[in-house]
């Protein structure tokens, strides 16, 4: 009788397991992310070790009191491990299941601790390059164009083996403003800017900075304005006064940070096809004088 009940208990136990393994294990968040993603659920392989993700959306965001039965599947990660533990390899899907990106990692030998990791798109293209710490965490980001060759963002330590393709703009304060494009040229709304300040050699803690001028001039001289709504957004700067609130903190010394990402299609209504050049400028707490960033030339096709 003890061994039937202690069969039964085993095997009660065993299909719990399995049928948690083969239908994962969710989790709703108590508020939607920045991207609108609600819940995630994951698989587990017998290590305990996550080999699945699914992120689901929601269709009505206006309630935080989100239920399973009207989650929607906006993407999907898989992961492979090696026989140490590291995470060599992830891909990522959209709803479809069309491949997104392949990011795989190098971890140092006979660990899982990562030391390299790369980000390629569906196209094979180079994306991002992720250089870790002795201990896994991020070290410096390096973000690629459109070709996966040029350096278009830095974030983290700054490094010694790369830079910024277009360079930077003046230092300013121990600080430095770099832009470059995610493309030399193509179709407007294709058409996007990287911002990516640094820290050269300002100790302060309490640096701040915010834009005040975002100057797009075709090849003939003229300066393009904004959309309408952008200019009216009570955030936008007009006069190219320095505002009394400064919006972003300054890396700390020897370091980067991208800021954003500009894209010129949702910034301006259609733009003839040419030739355009960019600047950047911001203020800086504690100067009077502006920070300039490089000036970068596109082509809109």
């Amino acid at each position: 009788m003890v061994i039937a009940l202690s069969f039964w208990l085993l095997l009660s136990i065993s299909v719990r397991a399995q049928d948690r393994e083969s239908k994962g294990e969710l989790h709703i968040y108590p508020r939607a992310t920045q991207i609108g993603i609600v819940a995630n659920r994951e698989f587990k392989d017998q290590k305990g070790r996550v080999v699945k993700v699914i992120y689901y959306g929601y269709d009505d965001y206006s309630t935080n009191n989100f239920r399973e039965e009207l989650l929607r599947e906006r993407s999907s990660l898989t992961s492979e491990y090696d026989e140490y533990g590291c995470q060599i390899k992830s891909k990522s899907y959209d709803h479809l299941l069309n491949l997104i990106a392949v990011e795989e990692v190098r971890c140092a030998e006979g660990t899982s601790t990562p030391l390299l990791s790369t980000r390629r798109n569906s196209s094979e293209i180079k994306q991002r390059e992720t250089r870790h710490t002795e201990t896994g965490g991020a070290k410096t980001i390096l973000e690629f164009d459109s070709t996966g060759e040029k350096v278009i963002g830095i974030t983290g330590e700054f490094p010694e083996d790369a830079d910024l393709v277009h360079g930077w703009g003046n230092v300013l304060n121990g600080l430095a403003v770099g832009i470059a494009p995610n493309r030399e040229s193509g179709p407007q709304q294709d058409l996007s800017v990287n911002v990516t300040i640094k820290n050269v050699d300002n100790d302060s803690s309490d640096l701040m900075l915010s834009p005040v001028l975002f100057e797009l001039k075709h090849s003939n001289g003229q300066v393009i304005q904004e959309k309408m709504f952008r200019l009216s957004n009570s955030n936008k700067i007009e006069s190219g006064a320095c505002p009394n609130y400064m919006r972003m903190g300054a890396p700390r010394a020897g370091r980067a940070s991208i800021l954003y990402s500009l894209n010129l299609g949702e910034m301006y209504d259609p733009l003839p096809a040419g030739k355009y050049s960019i600047t950047i400028t911001y203020c800086v707490s504690q100067d009077l004088e502006r920070l300039v960033s490089n000036t970068i030339q596109i082509e809109v096709k």
